[in-house]
Order: C-alpha cells, then structure tokens, then sequence
C-alpha cells in the first residue's frame, strides 16, 4: 500500500471517531490494521488498536476496549516512541475510569502529565489534568476540582497552535466546580464564555455540545430550576441518541 494511502486511511480512523462514528471507526480500524500488518508500519498498527480501544470504550464493549490495549501495549513496548507511551495513558485512564477504578486512573494521569510535559505536549497534558478535574467532581471535591480545572486552562494556553475547543474541555469542568461550590455568578460567567465558542455547534465535537447541555442542566436543577433542567437534559439526550456513544448516555 502506498504510503499516502495508509495515512489517508489512518486520518479517516482519527477524523470517524472525531465524529462520534465509533462502529465505523472500528472497522476503519480493522482495514488500518490489517494494512499496516503487511507492510510493516508499527506507527499504523499502533493507531489502529488506540482508536480501536477507545471507540470500543465508547460503545460500551469494556473487554474489546482492554483487549485492544493490551495488543497496543505489545507494539508500544517493542516499537512505540515515548509519544505512543503517553498515548497509552490517555486511554488506559479512561477504561479505569469507567471502572471505578479511581487510584489506578489518578497514578495514569500523574505520569501523563509528567510525560506530557517533559516532551511539551501541552494539549494532552491540558486533557489529563481536566479529566483529574473531573474524577475531583464524582468524588465531590469541588475545590480541588477547581483547581486542576485552573491549571488545565494554563496548559490550554500553551498549545500551539491555540485551540478553542482545548479550553471548552477544561472549561466544562471549571464551571461544574463552581456549581459544586454554589458559586452560580463564576459558573454562569463561564456558560456564557462557552456560548461564544463556534466550534460547539460542529459535528466534529458532539461530545463537548451534549457535555455542555449537561452543564446548563446541571446549573438550572442546583438552583432549582427543574423545568429548564429538564429541556437541557433532553437536549444532551436527544443528542447522543443520534451517536454510538453508550457511556456518555448513562451519564445522562
């Protein structure tokens, strides 16, 4: 296969599950993999069962989901760069994520961020720490949920080229810790920064439109307000309903 053609086929991977396409990623997966097996590139081969593990997470198919980073780890350990290594991290976090396995899930983050921030990868390393953020929100720690929230927002900052939909991840979070914290003035603040962000109209980020939704429910129903709650919920349900994505309609 020429080479072109096998980056084309590994964009197409990174862009369906961008979409929120998961079973059509999986099977662009499963062509990527098969691609790169006969001609012996471990970087495709590596793309093939990161976004295979994460678009099975989505879909709910958690033994898949293992399945294919344990495939990965094989290749990483032999072929990956310290790059694919921090890859890793961020899917390894979300699988022990979904299973509650909250320690495990915080240990992966800390060497993400450290990883990450040795080789200067500030968006992922902006992700890491929104997704601490985020498990500081399940445990209702609402000011350390703040802060790592705060200290995404700094390494959002740093990427470059600047991305808008990088700060929108941390942002989220930022907003459900003041809701946390009753500060509904500083979360309404950042709802109103969120709504003039273009990019969470695109398809492209239907994950962080149906989160965004939740968040204005989230902000409506701590206030009391259950009638405007309730639209917002079914605004972010009604969305996700038109994707494969199971885990983030149980959040729902």
């Amino acid at each position: 296969m020429h080479e072109s053609n096998i980056q084309s086929l590994q964009q197409q991977v990174t862009s369906l599950r961008a979409k929120g396409k998961y079973k059509e990623t999986i099977e662009a997966c499963f062509e990527l993999l098969k691609r790169g097996e006969e001609i012996g590139d471990y970087k495709s081969i590596l793309v093939a069962h990161l976004n295979s593990a994460a678009s099975y997470y989505c879909i709910g198919d958690i033994e898949e989901a293992f399945r294919c980073i344990g495939a990965y780890d094989e290749v990483c350990s032999e072929r990956g760069d310290e790059t694919d290594h921090l890859n890793r991290h961020n899917v390894l976090f979300l699988l022990y994520e979904y299973n509650k396995e909250y320690d495990k899930a915080k240990r992966t983050l800390e060497k993400a961020i450290d990883l990450g921030t040795r080789l200067q990868k500030y968006n992922i390393v902006s992700n890491a720490y929104s997704n601490y953020s985020h498990l500081f929100l399940v445990e209702r720690n609402f000011a350390s949920a703040l802060a790592m929230g705060n200290l995404g927002l700094e390494m959002a900052k740093l990427h470059s080229p600047p991305s808008a939909i990088l700060e929108v991840r941390v942002k989220l979070n930022i907003a459900e810790a003041y809701i946390g914290l009753k500060d509904f003035e500083g979360s309404r603040r950042i709802i109103e920064e969120l709504e003039g962000v273009s990019d969470l109209n695109l398809d492209t980020y239907v994950r962080e439109r149906v989160q965004f939704s939740m968040l204005r429910g989230s902000w409506y129903s701590h206030q009391g307000f259950y009638r405007e709650a309730f639209e917002w919920l079914n605004r972010a349900r009604d969305l996700v309903n038109r994707y494969d994505d199971t885990y983030l309609l149980e959040e729902i």
